[in-house]
């Protein structure tokens, strides 16, 4: 499986300097960049990672009523440690570019 992420080294919601905002999604990215899916979200913690808050993107369930009904995953398409792999690897990237903050998009190799 294959995810894709969109990777912000400073919150750009709240322009939290000290915040890092990871959206992914499983499969091709096209779909989130067109706004077509909505993704999972990790808000970390700068300079470790550290996963200050997930929020999972809505799943669809199949229900017999013709109204789409949704739930949330407790897991999401990527764990706390790759996180926080992605984290100092994007840091290090700010850091090349004298400290500018950086949007950077990635896929990400589960195995197949």
């Amino acid at each position: 499986m294959r995810s894709w992420e969109w990777f912000f080294t400073v919150n750009p919601l709240s322009n939290d300097s000290s915040e890092l905002i990871i959206n992914a999604i499983h499969g091709v990215g096209e779909t989130l960049v067109q706004g077509e899916i909505v993704p999972d979200q990790w808000l970390a913690r700068r300079p470790d990672g550290g996963v200050l808050k997930f929020s999972p993107a809505p799943q669809k369930v199949q229900s017999p009523s013709p109204f789409i009904r949704t739930k949330r995953s407790t897991r999401g398409c990527l764990t706390v440690q790759q996180v926080r792999e992605l984290a100092c690897l994007c840091l290090r990237i700010e850091e090349h570019f004298d400290g500018v903050p950086q949007d950077i998009e990635w896929s990400y190799g589960l195995g197949d």
